[in-house]
C-alpha cells in the first residue's frame, strides 16, 4: 500500500529528514536498506552537474586508521559563474529521475497485484518504488546546498526575510493572525521572486 500512496511516501521522506538530525544512525541504516534510491540520487546529481558544467571532485583523506574518499560538487568557485536556477535544478535533480522511474514502476506494480496478487516480484517493485521516491526527494544536504547558493548569490535576501518577522508582528497587532499570516506569506513570495528577476548590468565607462 505504501508504494502506491504518494502521501505516505512523502511522509516517509519527511521522517527521514527528521532522522538525519535526531538519529543519524537510523537514518544511515534506512538509506542502506534503500540503496537503489541512493544510487539514483547520487547519479542524478552528477548527471545534471555534468550537463550544466559544474565541476566534480574526489578527495582522498589518509589517516592512521583508514583511508576515505569523498566525492562532491564544487560549489564555492563555480557558483559565481553559474545561474542560480541551474544550481537549484542540480540540487533537486534526483526528484526528476525518481518520477521517471516511479510512474512506470507503480503501473507495473498495480498490474501485477491485480493479475497475480502479492508475491516476490510485487515486493521487489514496492521496495524499488519506495527507495526511488523517498531518497529521490531533496535531502538535508540538498536543502543546505540550495540555501547556501541562494544566500551567496543574493545575501540581501536574508535581510528581507528577517523583516518578515516585523511584517507579521504588525499584521498580527492590526489585523489579527489570519491576515498577518497571509500577508507575511505574500511578502516572502515577493522577496524570493525579486531575487530571480533579471538584473541589469551596469556599463563601465572608461575615460581616456
Amino acid at each position: 500500500r505504501m508504494a502506491l500512496s504518494i502521501e505516505l511516501l512523502i511522509v516517509a521522506w519527511i521522517i527521514l529528514l527528521v532522522l538525519d538530525y535526531v538519529w543519524s544512525g537510523m537514518s544511515k541504516f534506512l538509506r542502506l536498506l534503500m540503496f537503489p534510491g541512493r544510487l539514483l540520487h547520487v547519479s542524478a546529481h552528477y548527471l545534471f552537474s555534468k550537463l550544466f558544467g559544474v565541476r566534480m571532485y574526489e578527495v582522498l583523506y589518509t589517516g592512521l586508521t583508514r583511508d576515505t574518499i569523498h566525492s562532491g560538487i564544487v560549489l564555492s568557485s563555480d557558483i559565481h559563474r553559474i545561474e542560480l536556477w541551474k544550481i537549484k535544478i542540480i540540487a533537486i535533480s534526483p526528484m526528476f529521475l525518481a518520477v521517471v522511474f516511479i510512474v512506470p514502476l507503480q503501473k507495473i506494480l498495480i498490474f501485477i497485484l491485480i493479475n497475480s496478487g502479492p508475491g516476490d516480484l510485487a515486493l521487489i517493485l514496492s521496495w524499488l518504488t519506495i527507495s526511488f521516491l523517498v531518497l529521490g526527494m531533496p535531502d538535508v544536504n540538498d536543502i543546505k546546498f540550495i540555501f547556501t547558493a541562494h544566500i551567496m548569490k543574493n545575501p540581501e535576501t536574508i535581510i528581507g526575510l528577517l523583516w518578515g518577522i516585523v511584517v507579521y508582528s504588525l499584521g498580527y497587532v492590526i489585523y489579527g493572525p489570519s491576515i498577518a499570516t497571509i500577508g507575511t506569506l505574500i511578502y516572502i513570495i515577493l522577496i524570493l521572486l525579486a531575487t530571480i528577476l533579471p538584473k541589469t548590468e551596469k556599463e563601465e565607462i572608461i575615460a581616456e
